[in-house]
């Protein structure tokens, strides 16, 4: 967690080296967001400013369209090029779930509805539904954003340009943090997700297991972790058998302050007892 203004003391002030002018560099708690190109992001990662952005021009929308003359069909055309652009454009730098963009996206359906000439108590499951299944293929703005997220995902991947470097450097590193012996992106959120810190990476993860979507690579795209012999095991896959989620992540953070990945990373070089320094927390020296 992020420390506040209050729990750390002092200012911070830059000095121009031609004239010697001292500018005071302002100090900002991390949770408060602040504008960058078209976003607003703040340090701690929480989307509350950026929603409620998003909310009041939803609002500001819904309400002119509303008191206008427009037909349905160009409240339609108004929705695809001037609303949902701007819905869309800075969602995917967020970790919103579903919940988070209920309240956006019924008044969002309403507006589709009407232009649809709908009643507003259409089943959702119709409206969202593939129209070779009898829907009318309206994706929600969760799945929109959702698949913006994969297509940069793998897109990067691919290209393994900066951007692409950092993400495989992120997701090796979810990797070590969760510790098993299996591609993360690959498993089941649920099973471990909890022990991953906040990330893009964790939250194109979670929502990808929700709906049941697996992004698979090859063995030189995306770095898994090995064992060191026939008969060494994975600490984590092995606990996860047999612990609560609570001792889960006891044991989660006794592994990474040791930093071990397997059982032959505690054990002695004959695997028969745990080697001495780890018994007193300082890990193998050599």
């Amino acid at each position: 967690m992020l420390a506040s203004k209050e729990e750390i003391y002092g200012e911070l002030d830059i000095q121009d080296p031609g004239n010697g002018t001292i500018t005071r560099i302002p100090r900002i708690d991390p949770h408060i967001a602040q504008r960058t190109l078209g976003v607003l992001l703040a340090p701690d990662g929480n989307n509350k400013q950026q929603l409620q952005l998003l909310l009041q021009k939803t609002k500001a929308w819904a309400n002119s369209v509303n008191a206008s003359s427009l037909h349905a069909n160009e409240k339609w055309i108004a929705y695809n090029s001037i609303l949902k652009p701007g819905l869309l454009y800075p969602l995917p730098t967020h970790q919103c779930s579903v919940k988070d963009l209920a309240t956006i996206q019924t008044i969002v359906d309403q507006e589709i509805l009407h232009s649809q000439h709908l009643s507003t108590s259409f089943p959702c499951v119709v409206l969202r539904g593939p129209i070779d299944f009898g829907g009318l293929g309206i994706p929600s703005l969760h799945s929109e954003t959702l698949a913006t997220k994969i297509i940069y995902f793998i897109h990067h991947m691919r290209r393994n340009d900066v951007t692409g470097h950092k993400l495989r450097c992120s997701l090796g590193h979810l990797q070590l943090e969760i510790g098993i012996g299996d591609n993360v992106l690959q498993t089941n959120y649920s099973d471990l997700g909890f022990l991953a810190t906040t990330l893009f990476i964790t939250d194109l993860w979670t929502e990808c297991s929700k709906v049941g979507i697996t992004l698979h690579g090859t063995k030189s795209a995306i770095w898994v972790p090995s064992t060191q012999h026939k008969h060494d095991y994975f600490i984590m896959d092995l606990a996860a058998m047999s612990f609560t989620k609570k001792q889960l992540i006891h044991i989660n953070i006794c592994r990474l302050f040791t930093k071990t990945l397997t059982i032959s990373d505690f054990t002695t070089y004959d695997g028969k007892s745990i080697h001495p320094h780890y018994l007193t927390g300082h890990g193998n020296s050599g």
